[in-house]
């Protein structure tokens, strides 16, 4: 059974510490190694999240980051794209 797909976007409160994302932006969650996304501590025990941001990754803390499926988003883009003016 594969895993599930997580999307994150860095919370608002803390955009200036990441000016390579974007606040409304949804980033792909990818393994910090195989099978493992959200579960590897700093030295100060802060959970870490893996986004990858283009050809590149970045790895930022976990409580600085909202999450939802994959699927979420997905059915919400859309959503958005079937929502245009009405005729």
């Amino acid at each position: 059974m594969p895993q599930p797909r997580w999307v994150a976007k860095v919370k608002p409160e803390h955009r200036a510490q990441y000016p390579e994302l974007r606040v409304e932006q949804w980033y792909d969650v990818v393994p910090l190694w195989p099978g493992l996304t959200q579960r590897m501590t700093n030295l100060s025990g802060e959970r870490l999240t893996r986004v990858r941001i283009g050809r590149d990754y970045l790895t930022v803390r976990a409580d600085h980051l909202e999450f939802r499926s994959a699927r979420d988003e997905e059915r919400d883009a859309a959503a958005v794209r079937g929502s245009g003016p009405a005729a």
